[in-house]
């Protein structure tokens, strides 16, 4: 049996991490609506835990652990994979300004537990901090190809709008703006 160099193990854990990213998104896809972090993680833990089965990851087991532990920590898993695909092939996957976006909401919901939904959801999440989207902002700004055609509005109920406009500036490339409020919602312009 032939031993894998240091080379083949870096060339497998990139394709490991492009089979997760491509697992998850087919898994996510069959939706509408946001997926939250905690199911996106829950996705990604039965792949990893499956891989760890498979002979065709073996040389990698151990930074597949590594990705096990991070879900662990309540972590968003995607983003760490999306560091290690771009960082490794210097493409940015997640570079579009909607995937982004969809990258940037699991933050909002990992660190300043801030959940995401439609504006016709709003109802049910009558107690929780949300940031809530229009359906028509969504479609009226992004392109089908994920770049950005026109700015976002997203409505946020927070305590602390200063820790979500701090977010934003650090996890995303995108300016952000405070438009207005209505009542307990700050209203914020995202361009890219």
């Amino acid at each position: 049996m032939k031993t894998k160099t240091k080379n083949d193990c870096e060339a497998t854990y990139i394709a490991f991490v492009e089979a997760s990213l491509l697992h998850l998104y087919l898994q996510i896809a069959s939706t509408d609506r946001f997926c939250p972090l905690h199911k996106r993680n829950s996705v990604l833990s039965r792949w990893c835990k499956n891989a760890l089965k498979n002979k065709t990851w073996q040389c990698i087991r151990p930074h597949i652990r590594d990705l096990l532990r991070v879900i662990k920590r309540q972590e968003p898993l995607e983003a760490r994979l999306l560091a290690v695909y771009s960082s490794n092939t210097g493409l940015l996957l997640g570079s579009s300004p909607y995937h982004e976006l969809q990258a940037l909401l699991g933050v909002f919901e990992a660190q300043l537990n801030i959940y995401s939904c439609l504006e016709e959801e709003v109802e049910k999440q009558s107690d929780k901090l949300l940031c809530v989207i229009q359906r028509e902002s969504i479609v009226n700004s992004f392109a089908e190809n994920g770049a950005m055609k026109a700015p976002l509005d997203l409505n946020v109920r927070s305590d602390d709008i200063d820790s979500v406009i701090a977010t934003i500036q650090a996890h995303s490339h995108f300016s952000v703006r405070v438009v207005g409020n209505t009542g307990n919602f700050t209203s914020l312009q995202l361009t890219p």
